[in-house]
């Protein structure tokens, strides 16, 4: 999604998706040397696509393996609590 704003009176304009921590923000500046460059810059991410979007599935297959230890780690701590819960009970 990208929508105008302005910083210290300046034009702005800010790019950003759902969920995402920080936007991607640049002035009038920056802005004319993107058009001015915009085939170099399609260029360039032809030609590194396919190692982002690898860098991208390893991390994440990291998360997912991390979901998957923090899953565990909960199970076992349900149980102990389980188990406790039922040595008070007994008591």
């Amino acid at each position: 999604m990208a929508k105008e704003s302005e910083y210290q009176g300046n034009p702005m304009l800010v790019l950003t998706e759902d969920n995402a921590r920080f936007p991607f923000q640049f002035g009038l500046g920056k802005a004319v040397k993107i058009v001015e460059n915009y085939d170099a810059i399609v260029a360039f991410v032809k030609k590194h696509q396919k190692a982002v979007e690898s860098k991208k599935a390893e991390y994440k297959a990291k998360i997912v393996e991390t979901i998957a230890k923090e899953q565990e780690s909960i199970e076992k701590k349900n149980a102990r609590l389980a188990e406790l819960k039922r040595q008070a009970e007994s008591l």
